[in-house]
């Protein structure tokens, strides 16, 4: 009998030093070139578990290749193993640090709401303190109108030698106070001049405040059958308004007109010429049932058209039934009864069957 030949180099252990070398091979491939980008990392992460699905070990390859080798191989492994270790570590420690910033990120979020809501709701107090503020001014500044009616109210009655418990005159019609209208459809013209201010005239007078108080108390003691209306001029021909009005036509003297009217006076303040002529001529014009026109002026017209001969003439001739009065304003012409415009305003009145006064 023939003995067999025993052959230590099998086909199957043929096969496990072929899958052997060749996990070796790629191992000698991977290893030296460890300074690795995340996608080299995860393809080493697959061969390791290649060899595992193998069978495949440390012991296995200590086997088939040199002791030196397999040190070499052993440490890379390991070293492998502890920068995996170190980045799952890491990123272990990131994913923390991520939610806590997450968590505080969301903190934030609902302090930072919190304060928008506050600035809001304060934004909004601001506000309507502001509102409050701007009321409360508007009636200071009413009832110092109010004060200075009564410091002026207050001179003229010293000056006429009237205390107030005196008796009030009867004069027929309540909004007289010492004038006798024609009828109750009253028209002020005022002289908005720059006269009318102390920086421009010579007497350093305030002559438009002392005309606001005038006409402020004879309005305010208007009744309700009264028809009035406050207009003004000023400027001259080169300007877009020499001339205005508050309604622009007749009201009633209801109280709340009486207001408007007021603030409108009070409104007002003073430059430019005298165009007299073209405020007569507004009035005229746009108050064709007024029984009474009141001009209140400080100085002579300086209309570039007409001398004050020819402006007494054609008003004298277009006016058919309206009383003209005239009010002069300012010291130099009460101490200076012929003066020009005292002449002036004094002829218009006798012309126009209207009273003249000096205030």
């Amino acid at each position: 009998m023939a003995r067999k030949e025993i052959n230590i180099f099998s086909v199957s252990f043929l096969d496990l030093l072929s899958g052997a070398l060749g996990a070796i091979i790629l191992l000698f491939i991977l290893v030296p070139k460890f300074n690795i980008t995340v996608e080299e990392f995860e393809e080493q992460k697959q061969l390791t578990a290649e060899l595992d699905k193998l069978g495949i070990g440390l012991e296995d390859i200590k086997n088939t290749i040199p002791k030196d080798e397999f040190e070499k191989i052993s440490e890379k492994f390991a070293a492998v193993e502890k920068q995996m270790q170190a980045v799952k570590d890491a990123k272990e420690a990131l994913e923390m640090r991520i939610a806590g910033l997450q968590e505080q990120l969301q903190q934030m979020d609902q302090q930072n709401k919190k304060l928008v809501e506050e600035n809001t709701r304060l934004n909004d107090l601001v506000k309507q303190l502001q509102q409050e503020i701007e009321k409360k001014d508007s009636q200071m500044q009413s009832m110092q109108v109010q004060i200075d009616d009564l410091k002026k109210y207050k001179e003229w009655m010293d000056r006429c030698g009237h205390k107030p418990d005196d008796p009030c005159p009867d004069t027929g019609i309540k909004a007289d106070i010492g004038f006798k209208f024609k009828g109750k459809d009253i028209v002020f013209l005022v002289d908005r001049s720059g006269s009318m201010v102390p920086s421009q005239n010579n007497q350093y007078e305030d002559r438009l405040t002392k005309v606001k108080a005038g006409v402020n108390m004879l309005i305010t003691l208007m009744g309700t059958e009264f028809n009035s209306d406050v207009t003004w001029f000023a400027g001259d021909q080169s300007t877009s308004s020499q001339y205005g009005s508050g309604f622009g036509n007749f009201r009633s003297m209801t109280e709340s007109n009486k207001r408007f009217l007021i603030s409108e006076l009070y409104s007002w303040s003073a430059n430019g010429g005298t165009p007299t002529y073209e405020g007569l001529n507004f009035v005229l014009d746009n108050y064709p049932n007024a029984t009474d026109i009141v001009l209140i002026s400080d100085g002579e017209p300086n209309d570039d058209v007409y001398s004050k001969k020819d402006i007494i003439q054609r008003i004298s001739s277009k006016n058919k039934r309206t009383s003209i009065h005239c009010m002069a304003v300012g010291s130099h012409l009460v101490q200076d009864p012929n003066h020009e415009a005292a002449l002036f305003m004094k002829e218009l009145a006798a012309r126009n069957n209207g009273f003249y006064y000096i205030f």
